[in-house]
């Protein structure tokens, strides 16, 4: 018999859970976790084992070779767990590689039909008439990561062969990941010695697409920065899916590689209020709609910004909704209520600082200067009468504008008409009055 508490914990722990996070989403008691984890539940239920898996995120087959590890058939004991490569359809072994790659799942998740639908249609997911690429977009905070977790975890099974993930931190604190790095990472993962991994971008890139050629895979490319950044990642296996997130639109990837792009938008009123109640509790959402309505209209369809506000009132379950609206709405800056100490990843401000860092100081300087437009929608005409845009050419606006709408910042509606929204404008006003003094 294996040790299935050592195997759950080294997955938790790979998975970057804790044991209260897969208590609760396994529905599952701490204690019942722990005494898993500790070896005192020696032959746990096998319905046990099969929530703890799906709380993970593991594969039918994955989940199949965990219980295993307890229940094994008789005919098959003294065999060998047969946890290392399976054999191939064509006769070749190939490792397979664990669903662990990819981070939990999100709780509480609202929303997403449309994408998810075009997402189902990926060649690997099942059909075989579409691109194997898939672009999710859209502004810093909108929920593209977890619309592609989402997702991954759903269809980790009909991938045969396993699933690679990597967060390309294309905006984050530290520098972007070059793409060699991430082929080497899944080189190692597909069953690649050091030795043979290339030191070359291009030698890696080959024996990558070599690998994959017929396997079956999934490959998630988190928070990419650029198409010059994902090209050398994408598989041109005919089995294989390949969704990347990003804030930038990435025309190129669109253009020259075939990507479908599937903006990801702000929720709507009702799925906002579908996922604050998810975490909140209906009944003391429902005590408070007209708080609830103002928690809301900070957030403006945000979901990282919503999943920060209810955390505070989860921290808070004795205080009334309107008291933390009142509270929150007097800081001395709006973005205030969604700053989250000692999680930059979590926080409302610092991403919009990466999108901000990523900009070229003119598109920079025209975002500062959108602090001062007083109306969410608005035309090139109506800005060109703008501090500080008054005297300024229209063609070098609309230019600026465009890069920012290619860079989710700001939404294009039609030509020369555009939208920001409420907690970037926000950022765009502390901005100016950085640069300005005030």
């Amino acid at each position: 018999m294996g040790d299935i508490g050592t195997s759950i914990k080294q997955l938790r722990i790979t998975t970057g859970m804790t044991q209260e996070q897969l208590a609760e989403s396994s529905g599952l008691s701490i204690r019942a976790i722990r005494d898993i984890e500790r070896g005192s539940t020696q032959r746990p239920y096998r319905h046990s084992l099969e929530l703890v898996a799906a709380a993970m995120g593991l594969s039918e087959q994955d989940t199949n070779e965990l219980i295993g590890t307890v229940y094994v058939p008789p005919n098959l004991r003294h065999r060998g767990s047969g946890a290392g490569p399976r054999e191939h359809a064509k006769g070749r072994a190939v490792p397979r590689v664990a669903l662990v790659h990819l981070p939990p799942a999100p709780l509480n998740f609202v929303g997403r039909r449309d994408a998810l639908q075009k997402l189902d249609a990926l060649p690997g997911a099942g059909s075989v008439n579409a691109s194997a690429v898939a672009l999710l977009d859209g502004a810093p905070g909108v929920g593209k990561t977890a619309l592609a977790l989402r997702w991954a975890h759903q269809v980790a099974g009909r991938f045969a062969d396993g699933v690679l993930y990597a967060d390309l931190r294309g905006y984050h604190a530290q520098p972007p990941l070059a793409p060699e790095s991430v082929l080497r990472r899944f080189l190692r993962a597909l069953g690649v010695p050091d030795h043979r991994v290339p030191l070359s971008k291009e030698e890696c890139s080959a024996l990558y697409r070599s690998k994959m050629a017929d396997l079956r895979m999934l490959i998630v490319l988190d928070n990419a920065a650029s198409a010059e950044q994902v090209r050398p990642l994408l598989t041109g296996a005919p089995h294989c899916s390949v969704v990347v997130t990003s804030r930038n639109s990435m025309t190129g990837l669109v253009v020259r590689d075939g990507a479908q792009r599937i903006r990801v938008d702000s929720l709507t009123d009702a799925e906002s209020r579908e996922l604050f109640e998810s975490s909140v509790g209906e009944a003391r959402s429902k005590r408070e709609p007209e708080a609830v309505a103002g928690l809301l209209a900070m957030c403006d369809g945000s979901p990282l910004a919503l999943r920060v506000l209810a955390e505070r009132a989860r921290d808070q379950p004795h205080a009334a909704l309107r008291e933390i609206v009142t509270r929150l709405a007097g800081r001395l800056s709006q973005l205030s209520p969604f700053d989250t100490p000692g999680d930059p990843q979590s926080s409302i401000r610092e991403l919009l600082s990466w999108s901000y860092r990523n900009l070229p100081a003119p598109a920079a300087r025209i975002f500062d200067g959108l602090g001062n437009v007083r109306q969410r929608t608005f035309t090139v005409t109506q800005l060109l009468s703008v501090r500080p845009y008054s005297g300024m050419g229209e063609e070098i606006l609309m230019d600026a504008l465009d890069w920012l709408a290619e860079e989710n910042l700001i939404e294009s509606e039609k030509p020369g008409h555009y939208k920001i929204n409420r907690l970037i404008w926000h950022y765009a006003r502390e901005r100016l009055d950085e640069v300005t003094g005030h």
